[in-house]
């Protein structure tokens, strides 16, 4: 099982939120590299809000970005969309905890992030 924790939910474009996430990450000196990119991957998703959830009409997407900063360590970001909606979390397996800096780090670019789509 994984630990989540969520971090940010926004109406925005899927291509724009990844766009903007390695942006911000590289502003924030963290690497952002993308390491799963597939719309088939909906199907695990079995509490997703979704009206069309399972059907042609899905447009449920998930993308996970690993997260480094050197001498920090290592994250994992997950960003679910659906219907214009974007909703990143960081995700982790049980007995990981990414350092506490790279976690703070991580917030602020996010918030940046979402006063990006705001502005």
């Amino acid at each position: 099982m994984v630990q989540t924790k969520s971090l940010l939910d926004i109406q925005m474009k899927r291509e724009d939120a990844v766009a903007l996430i390695e942006t911000k990450m590289m502003d924030f000196g963290l690497k952002a590299t993308r390491s799963f990119d597939f719309q088939l991957s909906r199907d695990a998703h079995a509490d997703c809000k979704c009206p069309h959830h399972g059907t042609e009409q899905c447009d449920c997407t998930v993308t996970i970005f690993i997260i480094s900063a050197k001498d920090i360590g290592t994250a994992t970001l997950k960003i679910h969309s659906r219907d214009g909606w974007i909703q990143i979390e960081m995700v982790n397996p049980p007995d990981v905890h990414p350092a506490e800096d790279l976690v703070n780090v991580l917030r602020m670019a996010v918030g940046e992030l979402q006063g990006a789509a705001l502005g």
